[in-house]
Parts: structure tokens; sequence; C-alpha cells
């Protein structure tokens, strides 16, 4: 789990996408006293126990998720807060 003042991201390697370990990473934004679930993040490139969600970072409005076993090399997902909600931006790795 990784905060950025009033938005939190936690990954979720484990969770189930058609029956197959995909992951997922949940984002929760604090509106006064409580957090409310704000979006929940899949990679746009999905493979078999890719473990998306093993690593999270979030800074300045961008989260950063990681799918270490995604295609055998690993892949990192960007995704930008925008008018329609958390997009995905950018894929970094090989």
């Amino acid at each position: 789990m990784r905060s950025d003042t009033d938005v939190i991201v936690i990954g979720c390697p484990t969770y189930l996408i058609s029956m197959f370990e995909q992951g997922a990473a949940f984002v929760y934004r604090r509106v006064g006293e409580s957090w409310q679930f704000e979006a929940r993040l899949l990679p746009s490139q999905i493979g078999m126990q890719a473990h998306f969600g093993t690593a999270v970072a979030i800074d300045q409005g961008l989260i950063v998720v990681g799918a270490p076993q995604l295609f055998g090399g690993g892949r990192a997902f960007v995704f930008a807060h925008g008018a329609g909600g958390w997009e995905q931006v950018q894929i970094l790795g090989t």
C-alpha cells in the first residue's frame, strides 16, 4: 500500500480475473474522515500469473503498478488521474 496525501493505492497480485491470478490495484480517496473506493486498476495487457499489483507507487497524481511475471520480463503500468478517472497512460518494460 502507498499513499499520496488523500489517495492510497493497494496492490492485490492474487486478484482473480477469468479464474487466473492476474492481479489488480485498488484506489481509495479520503473524503472527510473516511476512505472511499475510487477505482479498480487493471492492466491493458493480461497474462497468466502476471501478479499485477505486486508493487505499487503513487506520487503527484501518478500511480505505477508492477506486474513482475507478465511475459517473463515484467512490466510496470503508469496511470494518471484525468477527467474520466484513472487511466493507463504508459507501459514500462521490455
